[in-house]
Order: structure tokens, then sequence, then C-alpha cells
């Protein structure tokens, strides 16, 4: 008897071990514990559903000697991403496995205790539409993939080498822009000498009436051939909607722009790619629309009515689509606010509801449309 409890006690000891090594997620951040020694696949520990903006926040991330790792399993797309290395001689490596793209639309921070070698290989493809900044954190990069990002800084301390268990390998880096810290330090980040074939000045994307009106301009244009406009719905698959005649030689100021007239419902992604006349093109970092139905039509609902009617609102809204409807009185007072999807929902007047004019307002992620309500 003795000996199955004592069998007992050592498994419940080794369970409670386990959980406490667990990291915890309160909404957008994954909190890990000091002593995190696992190696885990972004999915099963990143739950995105509980991060709808995107803005995704590794806290007091570290390792237990060398075992600690988070790989990057699949394709995901996040608004912005930050590490916060926790402090001690502890390393910890963040991998992107062959295969595999990370897009970051707006920034990818790094920050913490800068006493320790981290890591992070990229065998895949890592894309930073803002910027990427290493904040002077000794950074080992690994992997033959290649990185993308519009402004990189704080890469004083990063190298490609096999010094502190790395690799060796570097993967293929561009970038706009290189702030050393210090300056001429850093094997991994430097200002290229290449010409590039386009200076890119602007490229916008902005909704007017039911489409999405593209513009972008060039500052000068060295052999360029033409332009594709590329759309994704999520921020990784990519397909051509239009190509767009470059100015192949030039050093004016060169304005173009692009209408799309079918539009996506909910959050889109932009992307410019410029290709040479020998063929050789470059991408640059997509951005984000947020297009709403309700822009594309009218508003119209049942008027006049009465108090204990029923209103009917129609809407080009689509079926997916999560609108609010609110009315007004004369004084700015809220009789009625509900939520609803689709292009038509009803609700009833209450019968204490005096007889007037009042206002509707019906509203999505980034369109509003209005009306008057009589109520005799």
């Amino acid at each position: 008897m003795k000996k199955i409890l004592y069998t007992l006690t050592i498994i419940v000891s080794l369970f409670a071990s386990q959980v406490s090594l667990a990291q915890t997620q309160s909404g957008c951040t994954l909190t890990f514990p000091g002593n995190y020694s696992a190696s885990s696949n972004f999915s099963d520990i990143f739950d995105l559903t509980q991060c709808p903006s995107g803005n995704a926040v590794f806290d007091n991330f570290t390792a237990k000697n060398t075992g600690g790792d988070v790989s990057f399993d699949t394709n995901v797309s996040l608004n912005s991403l930050t590490i916060n290395f926790a402090s001690g001689n502890k390393p910890a490596e963040l991998i992107i496995p062959s295969g595999v793209t990370v897009n970051i639309t707006n920034d990818l921070t790094f920050s913490g205790q800068v006493d320790k070698s981290k890591f992070l290989t990229v065998e895949g493809t890592l894309i930073v539409g803002g910027t990427l900044d290493f904040g002077g954190i000794e950074f080992e990069i690994d992997g033959l993939g290649s990185i993308d990002a519009k402004d990189i800084t704080g890469a004083g301390d990063v190298t490609c080498s096999t010094s502190g268990g790395g690799s060796g390998t570097c993967p293929t880096v561009t970038t706009d822009s290189c702030d050393d810290t210090p300056p001429g330090v850093s094997t991994f980040c430097e200002e290229s000498s290449v010409t590039l074939p386009i200076e890119l000045g602007s490229f916008i994307a902005k909704i007017k009436d039911n489409s999405v009106e593209i513009n972008w301009i060039t500052l000068s244009e060295i052999n360029n051939d033409y332009f594709n406009i590329e759309k994704s719905t999520d921020g990784l698959n990519y397909e051509t909607i239009a190509s767009v005649k470059g100015s192949g030689n030039t050093t004016d100021l060169v304005e173009y722009s692009f209408t799309d007239y079918n539009p996506v419902f909910g959050r889109s992604y932009y992307r410019l790619k410029q290709t040479d006349f020998d063929g050789q093109s470059e991408t640059f970092a997509p951005i984000a629309v947020e297009f709403s139905s309700l822009n594309s039509g009218k508003l119209s609902f049942t008027n006049p009515v009465r108090p204990g009617d029923q209103v009917t609102i129609f809407t080009s809204a689509g079926d997916e689509e999560l609108l609010t409807v609110s009315v007004f009185n004369m004084v700015g007072a809220e009789i009625v606010s509900k939520e609803f999807s689709g292009s038509q929902y009803q609700f009833t007047i209450d019968n204490s509801v005096k007889a007037g004019v009042y206002f509707v307002k019906v509203t999505s992620i980034n369109a509003e449309k209005t009306g008057r309500l009589v109520i005799q």
C-alpha cells in the first residue's frame, strides 16, 4: 500500500511541474513562465481568436539552458508582433521553417534583456511592413530563407556566424533603410550599395464609394517595365488584379492609380510588385483596407410607423457584415440600439414612444447611413 501511494505522489508531482511550465494567454498577450524550456508550435500556444486586432505580444520569453523555442508551424499574418525577453542569461529561439511565411503588417519589435544571445532561424519568409527593431539585443540569425522589412533598426549586435552555436548561414535581407547600433558593427544589416529599380514615394489605398482607389508615386525609375497590383484576403496568398505600364527610365516624380471595383467585404490586403524589362522583380510591403458593403447602396426602411409597429431596415450589406441600427429623438436621446447582420432586419417600436420625427443611423466597421423616421 505504501508503495502505491509513493508512486502516485511522484505522478502528481510531475504533473504539477508540467502545469507550472505552461504559458498563459490573455487577449493578445502570451506570457511565458520563467523556466520555459519547451519546443512549441505557434498555432498550439497562441489563440488568434483571442486577438482580433492581430497585435500579438510574447511576454517574459526566455528559455531554460538552450531548450526553449517557438516555431511558426503554419503561415500567419499579424498586425504587429512584440517579443519581450526576460532578464537573465537564458537564450531563446524563434523559428520560421522552410515553406512558411510570417507576415507582419506593421512592426516586429524585440525588447528586454540584452546580455545573452538570442536566436532567430529563418528558413522560410519573414515580411515586416514597418520596422524590424532588434532593440540592440545580441541576435544570431540563421537560415537560408528571406527577411523583407521596410526599415531595420537596433541591429548593431546582430550577426550570422558560427559563434555561439550559430550555423553560419544567413537569410537574404532586403530593406529600404538600415540603422546600425552602433554604426558599422553589424554584419547582418548594412546600407545597400545596389541601385534600386524604382524609388517608391508612397503607396496608398482608400475606399471611394463602393470601390477601393489605389494610388502610388515613384520618385525615380530605372529599367521599369510594369507594375502588378496584387490583392489578398488573408495577407498570405495574393492574386494579380491589374497591370500598369511603368515609365522605363526617369528621375521625375510619376503618379499612378488603379481602382478596384470588386472589393472584398471586411479586411483585404493590397501590394505592389514592380518588374524590370529584364524580368527581375521587386515586391513591396502590403497595406490593409477595411471595406464595408454598406457603402455600395442606399438605406431604406418602413416609414411612417406607429408605436408598437415593426420597422424593417433594408441595406446593401453582406450576410456576414455586422451592423448597428440606432434611433434617436430630436434632442439626441437614443431610443433603439440593435446589432444585426445582412441586408434586412426588423425591430419593434415600443408602445411608449411618442409621435414625432426621429433619426435612424445604420453603421458598419467603416461606413454610416442615416435617414428620418416618422412615428405617428
